[in-house]
């Protein structure tokens, strides 16, 4: 298992203001360095500010890649870079085999309030997702403003 990076991963989204929605999209293609991405693979897609909920995460790729699924969740920032929900988002072997799979945050405890800093991470299983793929992924969120 590998750990890849998007591009854009060093911007840190924007809070907002208190009680606002944001839409933000994040790409990546293959792993980010125009190599293969194995399964059981962690994208790094983004970060996320704290003091957020999370209203809905959608993954999609650019590409067919028979087998392909994912589950999306989050990494604490602030344990060491521990996976704390690697599957809070959407669940695990949710498949993203067709260019045309939209996949839409599907766990049961949703939405999801993240209190400190963390990263958007999409895990990959079933098969390799070509080099040339382009994974994305949008999420929609809430500033709940600091305590």
């Amino acid at each position: 298992m590998a750990t890849f990076n998007a591009p854009a991963l060093s911007t840190m989204l924007p809070a907002g203001a208190t009680g606002k929605l944001n839409a933000v999209t994040r790409s990546i293609t293959g792993d980010g360095a125009g190599g293969t991405v194995a399964a059981a693979s962690v994208l790094r897609m983004m970060e996320l500010p704290a003091h957020i909920r999370v209203h809905d995460v959608v993954v999609w790729p650019s590409a067919a890649t028979s087998s392909l699924t994912c589950k999306a969740g989050y990494t604490d920032q602030e344990t060491g870079g521990t996976v704390t929900d690697d599957d809070a988002f959407i669940a695990a072997s949710t498949s993203i085999a067709t260019a045309a799979a939209r996949v839409r945050m599907n766990t049961a405890g949703s939405p999801v309030e993240l209190r400190k800093r963390t990263f958007l991470d999409i895990t990959t299983a079933g098969a390799t997702m070509a080099a040339d793929t382009v994974l994305n992924c949008t999420v929609l969120y809430e500033y709940l403003g600091t305590p």
